[in-house]
């Protein structure tokens, strides 16, 4: 980061200020124009826009403007976009994450001999620029420019550095407004499949506490028969239960995917009704976003419901798509992957790309790993 101080000029508790906004914003894009406004001050221009767009990705693009006519902006993305010498020139010329200088990319002698500058520049009455391409990891570079009319004249070396300073903390907050968007969809996408599933499912975090009840879960401990939450642990009613419960759920959390428990751990009820039936597994998802610190699911069957198929239960936790969640049922079948190839037509290729895909989503290292968790789910038909 370039080094400033008060003696250059520059306004340094507005600059920090504008930081902490920018990092905020990385929360919540409502925030982008105040902060795009905020820079369009420090660096002395007239009207800021800044594009970033999430390819393959669940975070929304990002398209904001700072004191620009929406005519202008209009014309531009409909036309000049295409005959814009200045990003043509500013991209060979200076590096992504540098300041680039509409000035030293292109004279404004011929400048004013293009279309770019009759037809759009010179009708808003627009002049220089400054600006940088922001790198965003596995997307396309975002781009920031700020505007300044021919009046103003050209940017300075102090604008530049201004811009230079700011310019890791965009690329930071862009990072981190993609990883929100996904942190956020995974968790909420999780808990609501889960409120979707007609089985009661509690997860837990490494020490035992509850993390989520989904709404079958919440209407079955609400009946306080057998089990219930107690000072956010998962609590027997009966004190011999109890022991085991919370040894099973320990070894399970410590034990991770190795965990090896019983398909299946009654746990009797003072009404005198049916026993529930428990299945415990560890939740070894590594895909980012889902709810932080969730370590161990617990499936609770309550007799006489018809529980769904493991495939669904594949699909809600891990987002596999059917021919994923096919795949896994006929290797936990006992199929070998040449054998389930030929089941579904497909080339050992193609089902080795789609096996690496689900070990990826569900954190399996081996086939082995992965049968073992399938077979770990509560077990009913496929």
């Amino acid at each position: 980061m370039p080094d400033l101080s008060d003696s250059d000029g520059i306004d340094c508790k507005g600059l920090a200020a504008v930081i902490g906004e920018i990092y905020a914003a990385a929360e919540d894009a409502a925030l982008w124009p105040d902060v795009l406004n905020r820079i369009t001050s420090l660096v002395r221009g007239e009207s800021t826009g800044l594009v970033a767009n999430y390819v393959d990705s669940i975070a929304r693009d990002l398209s904001a403007f700072s004191r620009a006519d929406p005519a202008m902006l209009a014309d531009y993305s409909e036309h000049y976009v295409s005959v814009n010498v200045w990003a043509e020139r500013m991209d060979r010329m200076f590096p992504a994450g540098a300041v680039g200088y509409s000035h030293l990319a292109i004279p404004d002698v011929e400048l004013r001999k293009t279309e770019f500058y009759a037809g759009w520049l010179k009708p808003n009455n627009i002049g220089y620029c400054i600006g940088a391409i922001l790198e965003t990891p596995n997307q396309p570079p975002a781009l920031l420019t700020i505007l300044r009319s021919s009046q103003s004249g050209p940017f300075e070396e102090q604008d530049g550095r201004i811009l230079a300073a700011l310019i890791p903390h965009l690329q930071r907050a862009l990072r981190l407004h993609g990883a929100l968007a996904v942190l956020r969809s995974s968790n909420e996408g999780l808990e609501r499949a889960l409120d979707a599933f007609d089985r009661a499912v509690v997860g837990l975090n490494g020490s035992g506490k509850v993390l989520f009840c989904n709404q079958a879960a919440q209407r079955l401990l609400a009946e306080t028969d057998g089990l219930r939450v107690e000072k956010q642990l998962l609590t027997a009613d009966l004190p011999p239960r109890e022991e085991k419960l919370q040894l099973l759920l320990k070894q399970c959390a410590v034990a991770g995917k190795g965990f090896t428990g019983p398909g299946g751990f009654l746990i009797e009820r003072r009404s005198g009704r049916p026993a529930l039936r428990l299945s415990i597994m560890p939740f070894a998802g590594n895909l980012l976003g889902y709810i932080p610190g969730l370590a161990v699911l617990v499936f609770i069957d309550d007799p006489g419901r018809k529980p769904p198929s493991r495939s669904v239960v594949l699909r809600m936790l891990f987002r596999l798509p059917p021919m994923e969640t096919r795949i896994v049922d006929l290797l936990t079948a006992g199929n070998d992957l040449p054998t389930v190839a030929d089941i579904l037509k497909m080339s050992g290729e193609t089902a080795r790309s789609h096996l690496k895909s689900i070990f990826r989503k569900t954190g399996a290292k081996r086939q082995a790993d992965l049968v073992r968790m399938a077979l770990s789910l509560p077990s009913f038909s496929i």
